[in-house]
């Protein structure tokens, strides 16, 4: 009924007898309905099921083993899983290995490496760390594969300790990292902030006679635009790609392309597109955005030059293409040309998200449409973290320099006189951060603090209990606040200093004054 499929995987596979002779007794038996499940697809090495199909076709490949008066194996199982692996979807993966231990098959280290990886991949960390600890249970061993789903898990901001922890220690349990566990700790110092440790453990790889490959690369030049001043060195590290013969990917091209951004150099990104295709590799509208950035606060019109050429080449632009062109019309200034591409946004049948927000309220935030802008971007929800951890702590967060000036003026103009005037805080804290989490967030700091001294506004560092306090909500992120003084806090002198609309139609009016005055000139 079964034999070894040497020529693939080695994997056993259920005999064409077994199928004839399962298809003869249920055809013959008329009382026993033949199974309505479709027929899964077939591996074409090993016969097993694909990858590609849904793990749902793979426990029904399972029930149809079952029902042929074959028992699945260890090596049915991890096909199943592998299915699961595929689509991401941890739940089903922990039912399969629920399953194994029901019917009493020993589940390998394979078996628990495709769920640890499933559950990392699936954004399930903590429950893939908890099954690496248990594998003593299951009488099994940590190998390489184990470490590198582990690596992996630690990508979120902060992880970069256990991540290197992780790496280092390998030798302590006979194992040898290979390049993949490598360029997974240095994607997870990037994602910390710490390219200076993604540098080092980069240049480390010599000691443990391992060569880079392109993800190891991706993950350095991915460490130079985190690192905002190290764009020479990512065109160093791609022109080493090429010398030492490592095909660079898309991840190389695109982060190099933003390192470009900071020092406005739009015509070495664009002999890159010109260069791209060498490799193999089509410029999408990603590389094409990255090309656009370079250019948006220096030479605004070549940036639109870049728009119509994705147009030309049928790329059609998405969010970030509208977010970035709008960036080029606040440097010519062209505030309402910049209105009318976000509002005909849902015209290119485009739907604004954060970036498209932050971009507009950076051009008008001081404009009464501004103040329209915003509230739309309230309705949506595009701000999700910007009073979750309490009406009286603002969250700027991921807001751009115009949005963040807005949303304080909301904030300190309606949400905190509502609170003094019904149910009083025992604190009132701005959260901007140190400007780690994201490149705008000393700007952010800089600005709340000019805008709270314009008001009169007194204000402090957060003391011990309220940071641990805040702390404790947002653990993982980057914690730079203002707490504001409450004996001066009055919702009177509040609302009258922050009479929003009044404030803007005052600025409209000064702006289409000058405007006028210009034009005549």
């Amino acid at each position: 009924m079964w034999h070894h499929c040497h020529s693939c995987c080695q994997l056993q596979v259920m005999h064409v007898a077994a199928l004839k002779e399962w298809c003869e007794t249920c055809i013959g038996n008329y009382d026993q309905p033949m199974p309505l499940f479709p027929i899964p697809r077939l591996c074409a090495k090993c016969s097993l099921p694909s990858p590609q199909d849904t793990p749902e076709t793979g426990l029904q490949w399972l029930d149809w083993m079952k029902h042929s008066g074959v028992e699945p194996d260890v090596v049915s199982y991890n096909a199943v899983l592998k299915q699961s692996q595929h689509t991401k979807d941890w739940q089903k993966s922990l039912q399969i290995l629920e399953d194994m231990t029901r019917d009493q098959v020993a589940a390998n280290i394979r078996t628990l490496n495709t769920v640890i990886d499933t559950c990392v991949q699936s954004g399930q960390r903590a429950l893939a760390v908890q099954l690496a600890l248990s594998l003593y249970e299951w009488h099994l061993e940590v190998d390489v594969l184990t470490c590198l789903s582990l690596i992996d898990a630690f990508h979120e901001y902060g992880g970069w300790q256990k991540a290197l922890s992780l790496l280092f220690g390998m030798p302590q349990l006979e194992l040898e990292a290979n390049e993949f566990c490598f360029s997974s700790a240095m994607v997870s110092c990037r994602n910390s902030h710490q390219w200076q440790r993604a540098f080092h453990l980069f240049y480390s790889m010599q000691a443990f006679q391992l060569l880079p490959d392109a993800a190891c690369y991706s993950a350095m030049i991915g460490a130079c635009e985190e690192s905002g001043t190290s764009w020479a060195l990512a065109l160093s590290l791609l022109r080493q790609m090429m010398r030492s013969q490592v095909a660079p990917n898309h991840s190389c091209f695109t982060s190099t392309l933003v390192c470009l951004k900071i020092p406005q150099e739009w015509s070495i990104a664009m002999e890159l597109l010109s260069f791209m295709p060498q490799f193999g590799i089509i410029p999408n509208h990603i590389h094409w955005n990255a090309a656009m950035s370079t250019c948006a606060t220096s030479d605004w019109q070549q940036a639109l030059v870049l728009m119509n050429m994705m147009r030309d080449l049928g790329i059609h632009p998405d969010t970030d293409t509208v977010a970035i062109a709008m960036d080029a019309y606040q440097t010519a200034s062209l505030w309402q040309t910049a209105l009318n591409m976000f509002r005909s946004m849902p015209t290119l049948e485009l739907f604004p998200g954060i970036r498209s927000y932050n971009s507009a309220l950076n051009t008008l935030h001081q404009m009464e449409c501004g103040f329209e802008i915003w509230s739309s971007a309230l309705k949506e929800g595009v701000y999700p973290k910007l009073l979750n951890k309490g009406r009286n702590i603002l969250d700027l967060h991921r807001l751009s320099r115009g949005a963040a000036q807005i949303a304080l003026r909301w904030w300190l103009g309606e949400v905190v006189p509502e609170l003094l005037e019904s149910d009083p805080a025992r604190y009132y804290l701005i959260i901007t951060g140190h400007g780690k989490e994201h490149k705008e967030g000393s700007v952010i700091s800089d600005t709340t603090r000019h805008l709270l001294d314009s008001l009169g506004l007194r204000f402090r560092l957060p003391n011990k209990k309220e940071k641990v306090e805040v702390q404790a909500q947002a653990a993982g992120e980057d914690f730079g606040a203002f707490s504001l003084t409450k004996k001066h806090l009055s919702a009177q002198t509040l609302r009258r200093q922050l009479k929003l609309p009044s404030l803007w139609r005052l600025w409209v009016k000064t702006v289409r004054v000058f405007t006028v005055a210009a034009r005549a000139w």
